[in-house]
């Protein structure tokens, strides 16, 4: 097995709304975005981990760029495991073609503009070039090593439940009220994972790490920026000097930092960056005592019908799509609800993959899965290592769980999630078939 590994800029455009719009319009740039990737190439065949800064990339976008990356790594398609990492100072990508043939008349990435087109032409030729540059700099890779930890203080469930078992309230990442954060944490998944590769020598190569919350961590900025897991990133850095890490976000669905965020943008970047760094050193340190022999690198996917939901009549639904009272968000949402429903192959059917690393095997999922997702695929693999990363394609949104839908809250609405409550089974039964399948 040999490594090799890029690191490319990819900074949204000044000017252009930050996460597509439900936050103010940037005005410069506090830190650099980046994608970060690992690719690894064994029997010939190259596999691609990448994981980019930002909010969300799905749609026609996440298409385009599974495929440039593919083909920049010379390799196929199912062998790029793309995801953002979800930062919301950043930009968010979620097109699709049918609500532009709909209503032209503004853009439909969440305030993605004409000239922001421009930016996405150039950060991709960035992009091609970068990897296509790293494939003179592939490394052996001797081992592979298997590490955990738990991070203390770093997620919680932001669904604040009444008596009778509906959300009464909602904890953002930046919780304004200390009632909220006094709420119990709530179900979370504490441990992070991470793989790592080593030489010969016993140098560290790489490493893919997996943490499930989300990394929102800033108040009242309107700059573009990497927000904790820049900060992450930096003290990782100085630790090891050129050691490339890519980190994934997992099943975050319903996970944020609320009950432990400031209201200081700084002070949070400073002190979640530095939590989760360290808790990716402790994992690093407890993989170098589990290594085993690099070895083949498995591709596993199966294909996941999304029920959406309803919209009910047409005429109902033009009527909604064309109210100036309806804003952009719900706007674009049921336009790409009707598309999906209307453009079958393209928007309902998701794939879902695991990718196997000698035993170690990551599974990756599209939009915003629920914790639980997460929780039920490491109870089915038992004593097996299985990390999650969500936010792959995220034209679903959020993936509820059908109890979620019952008890209401921001995540089951209408802009939020385009799936029905049908989807638990659905998904449990592909994570199911995938973690007990043997992947030769």
């Amino acid at each position: 097995m040999k490594l090799t590994s890029f690191q490319i800029e990819v900074t949204g455009l000044v000017g252009a709304p930050l996460c597509g719009g439900l936050l103010p319009i940037s005005n410069g740039i506090r830190d650099p975005q980046w994608a970060r990737g690992i690719i690894l190439e064994e029997n010939k065949i190259r596999t691609v981990f990448c994981a980019v800064d930002y909010c969300e990339i799905g749609g026609r976008f996440y298409r385009e760029w599974k495929k440039l990356i593919a083909r920049a790594a010379k390799t196929n398609e199912d062998h790029v495991m793309l995801h953002s990492v979800h930062q919301h100072q950043a930009p968010f990508l979620r097109d699709d073609d049918y609500a532009e043939k709909i209503d032209s008349r503004r853009p439909f990435a969440y305030g993605f503009t004409f000239k922001e087109r421009g930016w996405w032409k150039r950060v991709s030729r960035l992009m091609k070039k970068g990897i296509r540059d790293s494939l003179s700099r592939f490394e052996a890779v001797d081992k592979i090593g298997l590490g955990k930890t738990i991070i203390q203080k770093m997620a919680s469930n932001r669904r604040i439940l009444d008596k009778k078992g509906k959300v009464r309230a909602t904890r953002w990442s930046i919780c304004r009220d200390k009632k909220l954060q006094q709420e119990p944490e709530g179900l979370i998944d504490p441990e992070l994972q991470s793989v790592t590769f080593w030489d010969r020598k016993q140098k560290l190569l790489g490493a893919l790490s997996f943490y499930a919350t989300h990394p929102q961590s800033s108040i009242g900025l309107q700059m573009y920026s990497s927000e904790m897991v820049g900060e992450m990133h930096l003290i990782l850095q100085k630790k090891y000097p050129g050691t490339p890490f890519v980190y994934f976000s997992g099943c975050q669905g319903q996970i944020t930092l609320g009950k432990y965020s400031t209201l200081n943008t700084e002070k949070n970047y400073r002190i979640f960056g530095s939590r989760l760094a360290q808790g990716i050193l402790k994992s690093i340190k407890s993989s170098s005592l589990q290594k085993e022999q690099a070895s083949d690198i498995r591709v596993k996917s199966l294909l996941i019908d999304f029920p959406y939901k309803l919209l009910g009549s047409l005429k109902n639904w033009k009527k909604k799509v064309i109210d100036p009272k309806v804003d952009s968000f719900e706007r674009y949402s049921l336009l790409a609800m009707r598309g999906a429903q209307i453009n079958r192959k393209q928007l309902i059917q998701q794939r879902i993959f695991l990718y196997k690393i000698g035993s170690a095997q990551i599974l990756s999922l599209p939009g915003e899965p629920f914790i639980e997702y997460q929780l039920y695929g490491k109870k089915v693999a038992g004593k097996q290592f299985v990390a999650f990363a969500g936010l792959g394609d995220c034209t679903p949104g959020y993936i509820p769980t059908k109890k979620a839908y019952q008890e209401g809250g921001y995540e089951v609405c209408c802009a939020a999630a385009f799936c029905s409550s049908n989807i638990e089974v659905k998904m449990k039964n592909v994570i199911r078939e995938l973690l007990k399948t043997k992947n030769d």
